[in-house]
């Protein structure tokens, strides 16, 4: 009976390992087709890759007719995912650097490129 149970337990345990690993192998092939749309962007956050990876998994089932660059353009167009889409901080100001709040209120607007009013 011991055997037996044995026996079970190893089964129990390949199947584990052996869904793992097909998860894991999924997980691969579905990050490479978002790399593979992403044309060399990058987006903003390790966490908004996860969860546009999530949702173009999703999508990918719901549409297997649709390409894989047309499921990514239409779950990111607009949403400013991407670095590329934003421009760069500008360097802060030296602490102390600013004598007064109009002054420092100039240097702001001159460094993100605004008008005076």
């Amino acid at each position: 009976m011991d055997e037996l149970e044995s026996m079970k337990q190893e089964l129990e345990e390949y199947r584990r390992r052996e869904a793992e690993r097909a998860e894991a192998e999924a997980k691969r092939a579905m990050d490479a087709r978002v790399e593979a749309a992403l044309d060399g962007r990058s987006f903003l956050h390790p966490r908004l890759r996860e969860l546009v990876t999530q949702d173009f998994a999703r999508a990918r089932a719901e549409a297997p007719e649709k390409s894989d660059a047309e499921i990514f353009r239409e779950l990111t167009e607009g949403q400013n995912y991407f670095a590329c889409e934003h421009p760069p901080m500008p360097e802060p100001l030296a602490v102390g650097a600013v004598q007064h709040a109009e002054q420092g209120l100039r240097s702001m607007r001159a460094a993100l490129g605004l008008r005076e009013e």
